[in-house]
């Protein structure tokens, strides 16, 4: 029953480690992107360079959500497990002493 219970709080813990926390998406700031479509950047002859930058960033931050996506649906995965581990210690714990206290 005790392993179980241990098996039951490391799914709970897994589960919430890893899906709550919060994470670096992107290194463009709102700021920057807002200020990309002023005047200046409208007129500039080297509009390419900040085509670049928003691509670079995009990519990188497509790259980050899918890697944290990614982890999160193992920890899921992992918790999952866990948690039905635990359960079915447990169950077979309360079988056991039923059957022992019956007889």
């Amino acid at each position: 029953m005790l392993i179980g219970s241990a098996l039951l709080i490391a799914a709970s813990v897994r589960a919430l480690r890893w899906t709550m926390i919060p994470r670096l998406v992107s290194d463009l700031s709102v700021a920057e992107v807002t200020g990309f479509t002023a005047d200046r950047f409208i007129e500039e002859v080297d509009l390419w360079r900040v085509q670049l930058r928003m691509i670079r960033g995009l990519a990188r931050a497509i790259e980050s959500t899918g890697f944290a996506a990614d982890r999160t649906a193992q920890a899921i995965e992992s918790a999952q497990r866990y948690f039905f581990g635990g359960l079915s210690l447990i169950g077979v714990s309360l079988g056991t002493l039923v059957v022992v206290v019956a007889f």
